[in-house]
């Protein structure tokens, strides 16, 4: 399975890309023409290429009207590329309704057909992602590009997926307060009642979003504890209720373990997003883990 670079803003490393495997997807002639002259002076291999064609997004790709002279370039450096590949992306997947992927198929289509015309091949042909895969066979093509579906997201919310990843942090202070009692910057929250608040060591800094709706929620031993107040750079407190709290309890912000445990799709609601935000956003100081 190859590894595929695109997105490259300045260049490519045509030597290490020859080296370590890697292909490289092309979205313009005028990247085209670059990789091009950069590998001319390498001694041996080609590097390998993937057209990236534009299916309907006008967001990054060869257009249409670009596609005769990027095969044209293509065909004058065989001795430094190899055309391995044609990709493209689906403007609606999420949506879930072949209908709405058929013009980027038929799109595909010709774009595979123009290149394999032009004496390229054998090709690999990718359009979908997970939306794609999950919902709509006439977009796999040749292989497709799992990348949500991999941590348990299904942009479409067609098809239920278990989640992958789990965000832990821990208490840091714990109180009984009073009714009437103000919470974070700006009292924004005022207890109607008494009762015990928990610090929790994560905020904005690490991805927790800082407009939230009202209910957004961590885990307490079992227990689901709504936070309370403006979320800060790197705390939130929450309302336990009755449950005490000790300094250094885990709170779980989202897992997939269900029950008390929020979901990174009750997240995404809370925060008015998508879920591929709340997991994209979480901090660089956030410590990572592998199960």
């Amino acid at each position: 399975m190859p590894i595929l670079a695109w997105l490259n803003p300045s260049g490519v490393d045509a030597a290490r890309a020859i080296a370590d495997r890697v292909d490289i997807a092309v979205g313009s002639v005028e990247e085209l023409r670059q990789l091009i002259a950069d590998a001319a002076p390498l001694a041996a291999g080609r590097v390998r290429v993937h057209l990236h064609m534009d299916t309907g997004m006008s967001r990054g790709g060869v257009p249409l009207a670009d596609w005769v002279e990027l095969l044209r370039l293509a065909r004058s450096g065989l001795g430094r590329i190899e055309v391995v590949g044609v990709m493209g992306h689906l403007p609606c997947a999420d949506a879930a309704d072949p209908a709405l992927n058929a013009p980027a198929v038929l799109r595909m289509r010709q774009a595979r057909d123009a290149v394999l015309r032009a004496g390229f091949g054998p090709l690999l042909v990718h359009l979908a992602a997970t939306s794609g895969t999950l919902t709509d066979p006439a977009t796999h093509f040749d292989l497709v590009r799992v990348g949500a579906g991999l941590v348990g997201i299904d942009p479409s919310e067609t098809v239920p997926l278990r989640g992958a990843a789990r965000l832990t942090a821990s208490v840091v202070h714990s109180s009984v307060v009073a009714a009437g009692t103000a919470v974070g910057y700006g009292g924004a929250f005022v207890t109607e009642r008494a009762t015990r608040l928990s610090v929790v060591g994560v905020g904005y800094a690490d991805g927790i979003p800082r407009e939230l709706l009202a209910g957004a929620s961590v885990a307490i031993d079992g227990v689901r504890c709504p936070i309370v107040g403006r979320v800060s750079m790197d705390q939130i407190v929450v309302d336990t209720g009755g449950l005490s709290v000790p300094r250094g309890a885990t709170a779980v912000v989202f897992g997939p373990e269900g029950g008390a445990v929020p979901s990174v799709h009750e997240w995404a609601r809370w925060a008015g997003s998508i879920p591929h935000t709340i997991l994209t956003g979480v901090g660089s100081r956030v410590e990572r883990a592998i199960a």
